[in-house]
């Protein structure tokens, strides 16, 4: 019979009176709740087959907490049980940045966010790349297995939707004719993680960075592009309005 979550809470010496499960993509989290404390419980679930991985993870977690960022450092090692590998963190209170859907202000407020974090991050030494990524700018998307995997999904895409595929193939040749990493050359490669759905407020406040599992090493302009999603200009307002 498969170890229950309440036997796996209890692994890290706490015992829960509640858990509920929160999310559900990569990763899985449960709040766990224990007397009048908070607990997120995590069942890791992203890039499983690469080698160091994990550890490549919690060590940015480590430094960002170092840096004074509200990151949600694991009260201990991971615990393998039954080959699956859990952690347990304090629980990041807050809200996401507004009720969507969002309105300008609300990106501009996130460009804000974004340069305060540059700005905690700008003397913590980057690490080598993330096991198995390369910097966006650096390789044809997707990060992992670069252009061969690409043109493999592009055919796959072709099968069922040929004018989608032609697209995001046009797409991808104007981006590379572009030739990023001519133009990003210069520019220093720092560890990203920024996105809106990672960020959490308390009193208008930053109280978390969430979720870890697309952080990588790359020119801090992705993280203003991961931000701004492709047509949110608010967060570039924001971002150059706030001193680095």
């Amino acid at each position: 019979m498969p170890t229950s979550l309440a036997n796996i809470v209890r692994e890290f010496g706490i015992e829960p009176a509640a858990i509920r499960r929160v999310s559900h993509r990569q990763n899985t989290h449960w709040r766990v709740r224990s007397d009048d404390r908070r607990y997120a419980l995590r069942r890791a679930g992203a890039w499983l087959d690469v080698e160091g991985d994990l550890d490549w993870e919690l060590a940015v977690v480590e430094q960002w907490a170092g840096a004074g960022l509200p990151v949600a450092r694991p009260l201990g090692p991971p615990r393998e049980i039954e080959g699956v590998k859990w952690f347990l963190m304090p629980w990041l209170a807050g809200r996401a940045l507004g009720r969507e859907p969002w309105i300008d202000s609300d990106y501009e407020r996130l460009g804000e966010l974004l340069t305060d974090v540059h700005a905690a991050t700008a003397s913590v030494p980057a690490l080598p790349q993330r096991p198995g990524w390369r910097s966006c700018v650096d390789a044809a998307l997707p990060v992992s297995e670069g252009a061969a995997r690409r043109d493999e999904l592009l055919a796959a895409l072709a099968k069922t939707d040929a004018c989608v595929a032609t697209r995001f193939s046009r797409a991808a040749e104007a981006l590379e004719a572009r030739d990023l990493p001519r133009v990003f050359a210069v520019h220093p490669r720092r560890t990203i993680h920024f996105s809106p759905w990672n960020v959490r407020l308390r009193r208008g406040e930053l109280s978390g960075l969430l979720d870890f599992e697309l952080t990588h090493v790359d020119v801090l302009a992705g993280d203003v592009a991961q931000s701004r999603r492709g047509y949110h200009d608010g967060v570039v307002r924001g971002t150059c309005a706030t001193p680095a």
